[in-house]
């Protein structure tokens, strides 16, 4: 074997977390893990790999990082975060900027600056280490979901509407310029349209199922952040109504 790649689902919140290595090589890497972290020492034993990097897509809203509690437990590992849209921190770590590439065995991650969920967000791109231009994966952090992209909402007013086209252009210029085996453009019907309606938006929703009908399997992802941007423009009383 070689490549060692897995998806940790975190129960309750739509949340993932991975462990990427290579076990001819004895190394592999966590994303974005959480606080129960004994699920990745054991994942680790089991595989015969080491952790020595510990990667966060960005500062998290809705999840406490297991990154710290993963450090301590493994003496290998280093906490890798990203310095790109001003980040500060107040924990000992490496810093990541967009550009930067790590190696493990046959694989190589190459971290992206994909800002609009929050400023300093990063994606990695996987790629084999003889073609590393030419991605096969992508890991979007809270960037970009299966049916919509991540919210810029969450660090308040003053910025939402930054981080909104901050988000729109990494749609744009970013997501949409992978090759098709890596970018998804599916827009799901089952997470889109119901927070349409829970906003009050009930044409837009009706819009947004006639666009997707129109455009096949792969609408573009413009109609995600148009109509995400509806939503948070609601205010708080019509979105509960």
């Amino acid at each position: 074997m070689s490549l060692v790649f897995k998806t940790i689902q975190t129960e309750g919140i739509a949340e993932l977390s991975y462990l990427l290595g290579d076990d001819d090589e004895g190394v592999a890497a966590v994303f974005d893990p959480r606080p129960d972290c004994d699920i990745y020492v054991e994942m680790a034993r089991e595989l015969g790999v080491a952790i020595t990097h510990i990667f966060e897509t960005h500062i998290h809203a809705d999840l406490v990082s297991g990154s710290r509690e993963l450090s301590a437990r493994v003496d290998s590992a280093k906490i890798y975060v990203s310095h790109e849209g001003g980040a500060a921190y107040g924990f000992e770590h490496e810093k990541i900027e967009d550009g930067d590439r790590f190696t493990f065995g046959e694989t190589v991650v190459t971290a992206r600056h994909t800002p609009g969920h929050t400023p300093e967000h990063i994606s990695y791109l996987l790629a084999d280490v003889d073609l590393a231009d030419e991605p096969w994966g992508i890991l979007t952090g809270d960037s970009l979901f299966v049916s919509s992209a991540g919210r810029p909402d969450l660090l308040g007013e003053k910025y939402t509407k930054q981080l909104a086209e901050q988000q729109f252009r990494t749609l744009r210029d970013f997501y949409l310029e992978l090759p098709d085996h890596v970018r998804n453009r599916r827009l799901l019907k089952s997470d889109l349209v119901p927070r349409l309606e829970l906003a009050g938006l009930r044409r837009e929703a009706t819009a947004a199922l006639e666009d997707i009908a129109e455009s096949g399997p792969f609408p573009d992802l413009q109609v995600v952040v148009k109509l995400q941007l509806r939503v948070i423009r609601q205010p708080r009383e019509q979105a509960l109504g």
